[in-house]
């Protein structure tokens, strides 16, 4: 019997190898193929989304626009400044004032830069956070960045501070490989940039290179056969996350003050809170994905890692204060061209009026010791004058499966030819993914968009009595992956499961959604997600202020952080 001949249950939470080779090859036949789709089912409740009552079923959206449950918040402002962050790093703002001041310039600070990845000096990381560099034309950058502050004539926000770009989009003269190992070839170096890209050039950002991503941003753990990818900055025995994993690791070792980073299922917040960082998924279409290799789908957003939140309101003034013309899609907010004086002022709101709701599914799901770390930090806001009120989300519990199975049939959609051609080049990781979710069938997933349009209206009126909700960013450590792991695939579903588990409303609703770091557990940092109403990512950029400026978000640094001008 050929089922004599499979080593292990397809239940087993993480299998490698030879194994892995074995079951992809097993599950492409039947019965195996049934096994694995029942499997798929039994783990993101799939039968029981498809056995909703017709009610929880609506008519087809006819695109992914968010719902706003009411016009974007304004509790109040309490006239504080900006949060100084409470760890000695090198964000945006005090780069600028060291430029300013002739303490450091643009160019040094690039140097210093190289000089570091020439060294290898990653620490707990282990490996480069960076695929490739374009370190010429990023001193052309920084000369000219330099002048402009001898001469009193800045840019913006990011000139002269180095921003590293996720490899999912095109930056001019560099490859853009999607994390795989044959895009380089097939398509060779891009023309242009991304729109995203574009926008930070011309603001006078230090472009010097793209940061490692997962394979087509698939695995939220932040692990890629065809690399060495980079570690956790905290433990070089875990895992960065993913898939904006170079990002998270080059803003979190101080290489970079913000970077550039998108998030389809939790790619921004999850690699955030593995590596204590700040992390905010706009709305759907705030930034331009333009020229970003997945700006066909209708779950990933574009968005920024950072230091603080200040360098979170810095990079969105860049990148998303004004539609892209040639990217219909950014006319969906309603409030463009308003907002970059509203995130400013955002910082100095503070919470004293705020009502947080905090959605009680989430909690009772979280593993006990995260849920407890995130009640804290919320008790913290409550302390500083927010409201708590407990909410649920009719179908809230349903947001993994809907957002899986979406994620998962657009990539399947979107990546056939690739896949036809390249599949033996794909690692087997993806590939059995990819292959247990073609076992989806039409109909299943046109009524779980129907189900999607459902939730995207219960998430608007639950927004029509709170003005935040609260929940654990991801609810699990980082995983443990040994060094031997390195360049080999792994398929982890327990721990993707896991770090996904609170990720995906935000993305299937459109709504903002931001994570700030407030613990530390089993030496590793702990983020708390808060998700905003659509349109209005400034209340979720005043309670991640605040957070800073109580004091929340001061965890113990990582065994490394580089900082600039020392030695």
């Amino acid at each position: 019997m050929l089922f004599d001949q499979l080593p292990i249950s397809l239940e087993l939470p993480r299998v490698k190898g030879a194994i892995l080779d074995r079951i992809l090859r097993f599950t492409r036949h039947e019965p195996f193929r049934s096994v694995a789709r029942q499997q798929l089912r039994e783990t993101y409740r799939l039968d029981e989304l498809f056995d909703l009552p017709p009610v929880a079923r609506d008519g087809f959206d006819e695109s992914p626009r968010p719902v706003a449950g009411q016009p974007p918040r304004d509790w109040g402002h309490a006239g504080y400044e900006p949060p100084e962050s409470g760890r000695d790093r090198w964000t945006a703002d005090r780069l600028r004032r060291a430029y300013e001041e002739g303490e450091l310039s643009p160019v040094d600070v690039l140097e210093q830069l190289k000089a570091v990845v020439d060294a290898n000096a990653f620490g707990e990381s282990v490996h480069d956070p960076h695929v490739c560099f374009d370190w010429g034309e990023a001193h052309r950058t920084a000369e000219a960045s330099a002048e402009r502050y001898r001469e009193g004539e800045r840019l913006g926000p990011l000139d002269g501070v180095p921003v590293p770009i996720k490899d999912h989009h095109a930056m001019q003269g560099l490859p853009t490989t999607s994390g795989t190992s044959y895009m380089a070839d097939f398509e060779g170096r891009a023309e242009v940039d991304s729109e995203p890209v574009r926008r930070l050039r011309a603001e006078g950002a230090l472009l010097y290179g793209k940061s490692h991503t997962t394979e087509w941003g698939l695995q939220p753990t932040g692990f890629n056969p065809h690399f060495e990818m980079p570690r956790n900055v905290y433990s070089r025995d875990r895992a960065a996350g993913g898939s904006s994993t170079g990002t998270a690791v080059a803003v979190g070792l101080g290489l970079a003050p913000v970077g550039l980073g998108s998030d389809g299922g939790g790619s921004i917040r999850i690699p955030s809170a593995c590596n204590g960082l700040f992390g905010l998924k706009p709305s759907y279409q705030r930034l331009s994905r333009r020229g970003d290799a997945w700006e066909f789908s209708t779950l990933s957003h574009n968005g920024p890692l950072g230091q603080s939140t200040r360098d979170i309101v810095d990079f969105l003034v860049t990148t998303g204060a004004s539609a892209d013309p040639d990217d219909r899609a950014t006319e969906f907010p309603p409030n463009a061209g308003e907002v970059a004086s509203s995130w400013r002022r955002a910082l100095g709101r503070g919470i004293e009026g705020a009502t947080i709701g905090v959605w009680q599914w989430a909690f009772e799901t979280a593993e006990a010791g995260i849920a407890e770390i995130c009640h804290e930090a919320l008790e913290g806001l409550q302390q500083e004058g927010a409201e708590l009120v407990d909410v649920g989300i009719q179908y809230g519990e349903f947001h993994q499966s809907l957002g899986g199975l979406t994620i998962g049939v657009e990539s399947l959609g979107f990546l056939y030819e690739m896949f036809e051609h390249f599949d033996e080049h794909c690692g087997d990781d993806i590939r059995l993914m990819l292959q247990t979710l073609s076992t989806i069938e039409a109909s299943e997933y046109m009524r779980a968009r129907r189900t999607r349009a459902v939730l995207r209206r219960t998430l608007a009126d639950t927004f029509e009595d709170v003005d935040l909700i609260a929940a654990p960013t991801i609810n699990m450590e980082p995983p443990r992956y040994a060094l031997e792991d390195d360049g080999v695939a792994i398929y982890d579903e327990a721990s993707i499961v896991e770090m996904c588990r609170f990720a995906f409303l935000a993305n299937l609703t459109g709504v903002p959604a931001g994570t700030v770091p407030v613990g530390m557990r089993c030496e590793l940092p702990v983020g708390l997600q808060l998700i905003g109403d659509a349109w209005d990512e400034a209340s979720v950029i005043a309670a991640m202020a605040h957070c800073e400026r109580a004091g929340l978000t001061d965890l113990p640094e990582p065994p490394t952080v580089h900082r600039f001008g020392e030695n």
